[in-house]
């Protein structure tokens, strides 16, 4: 049996029970079902919350369905007759949930929400007398009446944590509450890494020196991996493991015995590769050293070897992959591959692949999975974290200086009113000397080459000591970095990210963000209030809440001073030009920027601005209207013309418009607003930017 498959044996529970409802399971953002629920929806008026239940997962446990309003979801695939899976309309309001992560920090955040619901639908004192556990499992997903129940929109696929507490029967007959809460499986699919240990049960007749120590993982190759004896014969024939898996996937590249290298030929060490299975199964590659007469192994001998995983080239994002297929109980179910691809897209070409060796200190420490990859493997790539999305676990890439998805302008769709104080970040967050130590020696326990970004090599380091004072980052000390290019972009990276401040603000959004718009995503932000004109922005919250989005984002390189203005240094749309190696690049204006209006700015030239009420509905834009304000506390229904292209058009609400009052704007006949039929406004103070087009109005 090969790992994988003996992994995918031990599948977490949490993924098995909903194995089957992902056999379409979406591979994009928004698959074309969501797309029409969303253009025909805006406001996701009728999109509800579903909770599904397992209580007691072995035969005889429990399986509800409960949500805010009655919903009916249907299921044609694969069943002779239609079946229909209705949720129960407990829920007095729905949770928020929330999604966030911090730039910088790998370490995922597990994600929970709290549930109360009537005992009286699970009946846990008869499960209990089942001899049953209550401890089970939920999937949180969003729907709309009628949709096919595998194009729901999971939300949260968890277990059910903290325990789950309830009451008996009250006299009248009635039941107290059943609480539980639902969390990201973060503690049931993690494995320890690696996950056999060497002991007598194993190796019969085990090297003393090598009891409790670990085999080695490798990904990709690695230099000089610590091999582990296996036995101990004095002279003659010895074995060293080199790595789990067999022969045919392992190249040996060179050998090293007490810090010398040996030909598979030399007299006094002749070996080869080979493969075997331990008294448990497990395969394992290893270095079998042959009779040679005058040779004697002494217990303090080390063997090191250079090896090659075949047909194996795995990027820094895919290295994560495989660690998490193989080696943890997500296998593929676990892991949602729209963060695996959006993540690899972001980390640049020619980026040199990672050397991996897991144990590669020789120890007989462990570690889980998750542990390993958040807290020892992502150390060397600060530009990586993991979160949990959706019903799965994955990698993000945060980078400002990637192309933005799209632009929001504070107050017009998809966000209005701003949420949050504006908070810059900790000047203790802020470095401007930055050493990185990689290709490192495992056989000398030393690194064999350093990169460092100073103030006497890099322009931001020297402008963020000129602010701030002389700060130094700890050194980064790169198990898996071999190449002088990978070190480069890493060291980079955070001289771009980390010298100088940034800012985080909350906006409230439309809730159709939350489906179009991932944590990580880079995008331009203007907010007019600070100076802010398409400032890059990385999107780190996203909480949903019925019928709303709030939506944080983190800002770089911004300044403000007491009286709110603003400026910059050097010019471009992320304020501080840079190039290659991280160096403050010439503004062309030679220095600082003021805000605005100075020296010959943009001149604004007079628009034609009409206010309406609901008196006034349905009203007829005018080809001459610049800007419509809508004041009404009523519903008001604006109506476009046909005019040639070219022509934009600003729709703004006032604080009187919300889901009761909302404003409906209609195209001319035989035309639309981005392809939709409408688009209605329901937030106060929201706002909407359209240009006229060949077949009607588009959204800017």
């Amino acid at each position: 049996m090969s790992n994988k498959d003996e992994f995918r044996l031990n599948l977490a529970p949490v993924y098995k029970i909903w194995a089957e409802s992902d056999r379409f399971r979406q591979q994009g953002r928004v698959n074309s079902v969501w797309k029409s629920i969303i253009n025909n929806d805006n406001i996701l008026k009728n999109v509800k919350m579903v909770i599904d239940i397992r209580i007691g997962t072995e035969e005889g446990g429990k399986q509800i369905r409960i949500s805010g309003q009655p919903i009916e979801l249907i299921n044609t695939l694969g069943a002779q007759n239609l079946e229909s899976y209705a949720a129960i309309p407990l829920m007095q309001e729905e949770p928020e949930i929330s999604n966030t992560y911090q730039t910088g920090n790998a370490t995922s955040s597990a994600r929970s929400l709290s549930i109360s619901i009537n005992p009286s639908l699970i009946d846990p004192a008869a499960l209990i007398q089942k001899g049953l556990f209550l401890c089970g499992f939920a999937e949180v997903s969003l729907a709309v009446d009628g949709l096919e129940w595998m194009h729901r929109h999971v939300v949260i696929r968890g277990d059910l944590s903290g325990g789950v507490s309830f009451g008996g029967r009250r006299k009248d007959g009635t039941f107290s509450t059943m609480d539980f809460e639902v969390v990201d499986p973060r503690e049931t699919t993690a494995s320890k890494l690696p996950n056999w240990v060497m002991d007598i049960g194993r190796f019969t007749t085990l090297f003393t020196g090598s009891l409790g120590q670990v085999y080695p993982i490798i990904v990709n190759e690695y230099p000089y991996v610590p091999a582990v004896r296996v036995t101990s014969a004095s002279n003659g024939n010895n074995s060293f493991i080199i790595s789990h898996g067999t022969s045919d996937l392992v190249s040996l590249l060179s050998t090293y015995v007490n810090g010398e290298p040996v030909s598979p030929s030399d007299p006094n060490y002749p070996h080869n590769i080979s493969s075997d299975l331990d008294n448990y199964g497990v395969e394992y590659s290893m270095v079998q050293f042959t009779s040679s007469m005058g040779t004697v192994w002494e217990d303090s001998d080390s063997v090191y070897c250079e090896v090659n995983k075949l047909n194996q080239d795995l990027s820094i994002i895919g290295v994560i992959r495989e660690l998490l297929e193989k080696y943890s109980s997500f296998g593929i179910q676990g892991l949602e591959p729209v963060l695996f691809s959006d993540a690899e897209a972001k980390v640049p070409y020619g980026i040199g692949n990672p050397r991996v060796c897991i144990n590669g200190s020789g120890s007989s420490s462990q570690a889980t999975s998750i542990s390993y990859i958040e807290s020892s493997y992502l150390e060397s790539y600060p530009m990586v974290s993991m979160i949990w999305e959706r019903g799965g676990y994955g990698p993000i890439v945060t980078d400002f200086r990637t192309t933005a998805i799209t632009h929001f302008v504070s107050g017009q769709h998809p966000i209005f009113d701003r949420a949050s104080l504006v908070q810059e970040s900790d000047k203790a967050s802020i470095c401007n000397e930055f050493v990185l130590k990689y290709n490192y020696n495992a056989m000398l326990d030393q690194f064999e080459s350093v990169i460092i970004r100073s103030p006497d090599n890099s322009g931001l380091c020297s402008y963020s000591r000129t602010m701030f004072g002389y700060r130094s980052s700890s050194p980064i000390e790169s198990l898996t970095i071999f190449d002088d290019a990978t070190a480069s972009y890493v060291i980079n990276w955070m001289v771009a990210h980390q010298s100088l401040p940034s800012y985080y603000v909350e906006y409230e959004g439309a809730p159709t963000l939350f489906f179009k718009m991932r944590r990580g995503d880079t995008i331009e932000l203007t907010d007019e209030e600070f100076g802010w004109d398409r400032e890059s922005a990385t999107i780190e919250k996203m909480t949903y809440r019925s019928g709303r989005t709030l939506i944080g984002l983190r800002v770089w390189y911004r300044y403000m001073d007491l009286d709110g203005s603003a400026y910059t240094i050097g010019s471009g749309p992320t304020g501080l030009p840079y190039d290659e190696q991280g160096q403050l690049g010439q503004s062309q204006s030679g220095g600082y920027q003021g805000q605005s209006g100075q020296g010959g700015g943009n001149q604004v030239q007079s628009q034609n601005i009409v206010e309406i009420t609901a008196e006034d509905s349905p009203y007829m834009v005018q080809t001459s209207d610049d800007v419509v304000v809508v004041n009404s506390s009523l519903p008001v229904t604006v109506v476009l013309p046909n005019v040639e292209s070219g022509k934009s058009l600003n729709i703004k609400a006032t604080n009187l418009t919300s889901n009761q009052s909302p404003i409906t704007i209609l195209p001319a006949e035989n035309y639309t607003i981005d392809g939709e039929s409408q688009f209605i406004l329901t937030f106060s103070n929201s706002a909407i930017t359209l240009i006229s087009g060949s077949s009607g109005w588009l959204i800017l």
